[in-house]
């Protein structure tokens, strides 16, 4: 029973550092694919945003 009960206090000291480290890796690769992405779309999204505005002119003329 010693040796078993040793064995799984080390396992769980080596798994949760890399758990931990995984996780941070992961929250950091998405924060740059976010921002990456946010970058890429801000083109797309100044192109809506202009697309609106006229639509919005549009339908002020046809009020008029």
């Amino acid at each position: 029973m010693g040796p078993a009960q040793g064995m799984q206090i080390p396992i769980w000291a080596l798994v949760m550092p890399i758990l931990s480290v995984v996780f941070w890796l992961l929250l950091i690769v998405s924060i740059i694919i976010l921002v990456v992405n946010s970058q890429k779309s801000s083109r797309s999204l100044r192109n809506i945003e202009a697309l609106l505005k006229e639509l919005k002119k549009d339908k002020d003329n046809h009020h008029n």
